[in-house]
């Protein structure tokens, strides 16, 4: 019997010793479905910040002489910028612009039918319809050139609802503010308005307080 009870005991304790490893292997291991979709909604995130940064930006028609003499008038494309770009956009952003640079627009500009050797030395200017944009707002144009750099350009013009900057080559464009003291600036006469209805509160309950 008592070689039974400590069979007994000893088969017990191996069982649970393979139930505890099996129980924490489990808890350790990462769920592959709710990973996936962890991945699945932030590409989709991504995707859908990058067509959304290229969205309600119009180019006007440009009218230049190409490198073998022809006049030519043309309306730059703009598509949807890749997910990678619009990341190196914004970390070209700070690095161009300022740390607290803020990405308006990134989209992907292209001549149809003219290749970037047809461009004149002298480069072509684009001007962009963007809502929301102000006269004398600080907006920077980055531009992604062939070699894979990013450069700041330039001579920008900043009109009501449009931004012109001039082009010696074409691929992804960025338009960034400067900085994000306009947003802070808005939200200050708010809070400013709250404390003084805060104060005000307060003083007319001080006074039912000593009445």
């Amino acid at each position: 019997m008592k070689k039974l009870a400590k069979f007994s005991a000893l088969a017990f304790a191996a069982v649970f010793a393979v139930s505890a490893f099996s129980m924490t292997a489990l808890a350790d291991s990462p769920n592959s479905s709710n990973s996936n979709t962890e991945t699945n909604e932030a590409q989709a995130a991504a995707q859908a910040e990058a067509t959304n940064l290229a969205a309600n930006v119009a180019a006007e028609a440009t009218t230049f002489t190409t490198t073998d003499g022809q006049t030519v008038t043309v309306t730059p494309a703009i598509t949807p910028a890749p997910v990678a770009t619009v990341a190196a956009a914004k970390e070209q952003a700070k690095s161009l612009v300022s740390a607290s640079a803020n990405v308006l627009k990134v989209m992907e500009v292209s001549l149809p039918n003219i290749s970037n050797d047809q461009i004149p030395a002298e480069g072509i200017p684009v001007t962009f319809e963007v809502a929301g944009v102000v006269a004398g707002q600080k907006l920077a144009v980055l531009h992604q050139k062939t070699d894979g750099t990013w450069e700041k350009l330039g001579g920008v013009k900043v009109e009501n609802g449009k931004i012109t900057a001039t082009f010696h080559s074409f691929s992804p464009v960025a338009i960034v503010s400067e900085s994000t003291s306009a947003k802070t600036g808005s939200s200050f006469p708010l809070m400013a308005v709250l404390a003084v209805l805060a104060l005000g509160g307060a003083a007319i309950c001080a006074r039912k307080y000593v009445a």
